[in-house]
């Protein structure tokens, strides 16, 4: 899945992706942003939390198209 797959897939979440997962790696190109970054975001509460799959961590594609559609608030900020 590449950067543009994932937009699109964001954009329909709605339907059956709610269950749609991205890696680091992914979600990494579909913010234009590196994997560094991310996780300094994240240590931050700039990023929603990713989900741990025993070693594994991913994000759901719904959480981080509802974060960029709230104008990527703090997480703390989302009204959660």
């Amino acid at each position: 899945m590449d950067g543009l797959d994932i937009a699109t897939a964001g954009a329909n979440r709605r339907s059956n992706s709610d269950a749609a997962l991205v890696t680091p790696e992914q979600l990494g190109v579909w913010l234009k942003l590196s994997k560094r970054s991310l996780w300094r975001m994240r240590a931050e509460g700039l990023l929603p939390a990713p989900l741990r799959l025993r070693k594994s961590v991913r994000w759901r594609v719904a959480d981080i198209a509802n974060w960029i559609e709230q104008g990527c608030p703090a997480v703390g900020q989302t009204g959660n």
